[in-house]
């Protein structure tokens, strides 16, 4: 029995989730699972692709790191729900330029910009 995969009338597995994009369908035949070595394994991710021109393929992302702020454990046990359900999951030895681009964009969200002021006040208002 599966916590997060879901099956349809025909057994077909998929993932349901919500986006920013909207309610999204992960299937093994539109996702793939990318790990990496040990430095980049927040940017693990599930790849949902949406279109593809020529080599370029656009999609949806959904990164080990920005899950476990959410729900701790929860990429490690989709990971090896979607291995079950035979999912391509593809072991890089490299983060690919566009996805480390993708993988920077999100954790630059996720880091609170501190100026030198700020530091200053803080500093000071120890003393």
């Amino acid at each position: 029995m599966s916590e997060y995969i879901h099956y349809t009338e025909d057994s077909e597995p998929y993932f349901p989730f919500g986006s920013n994009r909207g309610d999204m369908i992960a299937t093994p035949e539109n996702s793939s699972i990318f790990r990496h070595t040990f430095e980049d394994r927040g940017a693990d991710h599930l790849f949902i692709g949406f279109a593809e021109d020529g080599e370029d393929v656009r999609g949806a992302f959904i990164f080990r790191a920005e899950m476990e702020l959410v729900k701790p454990g929860f990429f490690e046990t989709l990971l090896n729900e979607m291995q079950e359900h035979d999912w391509d999951i593809i072991e890089c030895d490299q983060l690919a330029d566009g996805d480390r681009k993708v993988f920077d964009n999100f954790v630059d969200k996720q880091v609170k910009k501190v100026t030198n002021k700020k530091i200053k006040r803080w500093v000071n208002a120890g003393k």
